[in-house]
């Protein structure tokens, strides 16, 4: 239920602010970009929400979390993903300070 209120979240996102989208191939490699816009109020919510933060934490003031990066090899199949939401993850499973 959580990840189909998620899909339709992206979906209207998507559908409704200023994303630009790339995508480029060489060499047996695929790169796809996503550009967004800034996390609104609510979104930033739910991803407090979603990380689990304590009311005292705070995300970065201005969090591109729309934003990613994806390298695909076709022949292999090998994909490497990169965006803010997994990279907040990590960090936090790391249980280090934020930087000042």
């Amino acid at each position: 239920e959580a990840l189909q209120e998620e899909a339709l979240v992206l979906a209207d996102f998507f559908r409704n602010s200023r994303v630009r989208e790339r995508d480029l191939s060489h060499s047996g490699w695929s790169l796809r970009t996503v550009k967004a816009p800034v996390l609104s109020a609510p979104e930033k919510y739910a991803w407090k929400r979603e990380l689990q933060l304590f009311q005292a934490q705070n995300l970065p003031e201005a969090t591109f979390g729309h934003n990613c990066v994806e390298f695909r090899h076709d022949a292999s199949g090998v994909r490497l993903s990169f965006c803010a939401l997994e990279a907040l993850r990590g960090w936090l499973a790391t249980g280090t300070e934020p930087p000042r």
